[in-house]
């Protein structure tokens, strides 16, 4: 019996040891299948932060209009991201970005806005219609039949009155009052603006020009032509009247009174025009390509001149103002000043900064306004 009794107990014993042996190689493979799993899961958390970047860097940085990105899948690793993004508008979107490693996946997803740099170079709010941080805190009202094509952002209160409208984009305000059979395509609350500031530092450099001595006036009327040769010429003021030709290339400095064109006076091709004054430009006549106005005080646009492309005007510490059925196509730019557009049948075409702006009557205004 005794021996019976210890065959019996050595047996138990035996199988004591394999269900435990077992329990513990379960245990110990359940243990490395849920650490793969979370190993899996912090490389798929990696690839998915890194379609993220790749999505940042490759489509949406630098690119001036959002709307139209698609999603994007690739290999990346030991896994794999897969894209989804759906914009808002051109300047902002919802990006989701999926990592897969060995069939886990995680998932990152979140709102972008584009609010520093556009295409091109120019700052973000350069891709809006209009762009004002309204550091004076005026409520703006929009009338009567105005057509806004594109982003519209307005740091206050907007009131859109009759048949105005805006298309094509998103009205951005603090509050949006739609009155009559005003419309927008979409709207959206304005955040804190970030209105790029101006480095005036190259324009500022230019008026050094007016250290220079300068004895003389400049008149040509009539018919008369005075030609710049390429040179810098320096008069204390000039007048061009009748049909008078201001011919270039050149550059010429109005050093203490007014530069003025009238009649039919015309100004040709590739001239730089620095005035410690005002500019007045009210010609019935033409202006030539690439025209450069570097005033310290007023410029002014007037009757039926047109400005052609890459014009420039700058007004150090003056206004800019524009009118009639007068057409100019470049940059105009007054840090310290108002513009004032009016009148203009025949449009503005660029790009404005300002300190302040007024539209009225019947102005055509395409591109981009910061203010």
């Amino acid at each position: 019996m005794k021996k019976g009794f210890a065959l019996l107990a050595v047996v138990f014993v035996i199988v004591f040891f394999a269900v435990v042996g077992l329990v513990i190689v379960s245990m110990l493979s359940s243990e490395s299948i849920l650490a793969q799993k979370q190993l899996n899961s912090t490389q798929a958390f990696f690839v998915a932060a890194a379609g993220l970047n790749f999505y940042l860097t490759t489509s949406l940085e630098g690119d001036s209009d959002w709307r139209d990105n698609v999603g994007v899948a690739k290999n990346f690793g030991k896994g794999y991201f897969v894209v989804s993004f759906t914009a808002d508008n051109r300047n902002r979107g919802t990006l989701e970005v999926t990592g897969y490693v060995n069939n886990v996946s995680r998932k990152i997803s979140g709102s972008y806005s584009r609010t520093s740099s556009g295409g091109g170079g120019l700052p973000g709010a350069f891709s809006y219609s209009m762009y004002s941080g309204n550091a004076g805190g005026y409520d703006l009202v929009i009338e009567n039949s105005v057509t806004i094509t594109g982003d519209f952002y307005y740091y206050g209160d907007v009131t859109m009155q009759n048949s105005a409208s805006l298309t094509d984009g998103t009205m951005y305000s603090l509050d949006l009052d739609l009155q009559g059979s005003s419309s927008v395509a979409a709207d959206d609350l304005a955040e804190s603006p970030d209105v790029p500031e101006l480095d005036t530092s190259s324009y500022d450099a230019y008026f050094s020009e007016l250290s220079h001595a300068a004895s003389s006036a400049l008149s040509i009327k009539k018919s008369q032509t005075y030609n710049l040769s390429g040179s810098t010429h320096y008069f204390t003021s000039v007048s061009i009247s009748g049909n008078a030709t201001l011919v270039g290339p050149g550059t010429i400095v109005v050093k203490t009174g007014d530069f003025s064109l009238s009649g039919n006076g015309n100004i040709g091709d590739d001239v730089v025009i620095i005035a410690a004054n005002n500019v007045n430009l009210s010609s019935n006549g033409s202006v030539g390509d690439n025209l450069k106005v570097y005033a310290q005080d007023d410029i002014t646009l007037e009757s039926s001149l047109v400005v052609p492309a890459d014009a420039l005007f700058y007004s150090q510490n003056g206004d800019i103002s524009t009118g009639n059925s007068s057409l100019f196509t470049g940059v105009i730019l007054a840090p310290n000043g108002e513009v004032t557009l009016s009148n203009s049948s025949n449009g503005i075409n660029g790009l404005i900064y300002c300190d302040s702006l007024v539209m009225e009557n019947s102005v055509v205004f395409n591109g981009s306004i910061v203010t």
